[in-house]
């Protein structure tokens, strides 16, 4: 079940599908687990310093926060 309609983006989906639990995900980040809370919860709304700075933890470029992980537009991007 997608939490796009409640975040406007898809950060629980990443951090499912690269095995990241919300404590994990802010301890590599460096943030209060309090913080990581509430922008998985979208109760923070995202912004461009959250969305890049969770990618650059992530190791996805702050677009693909923006697309499920299985988009095919990423599936396509990726190929060589």
């Amino acid at each position: 079940m997608s939490d796009y309609r409640a975040t406007g983006w898809f950060l629980n989906e990443w951090m499912a599908a690269l095995g990241y639990t919300q404590a994990s995900l802010a301890r590599a980040a460096n943030w209060k687990r309090a913080k990581m809370s509430r922008v998985c919860r979208g109760v923070t709304p995202y912004n461009r310093e959250i969305v890049e700075e969770l990618g650059l933890v992530m190791g996805l470029a702050p677009h693909e926060l923006m697309l499920p992980p299985e988009s095919p537009i990423l599936r396509k991007s990726n190929q060589v």
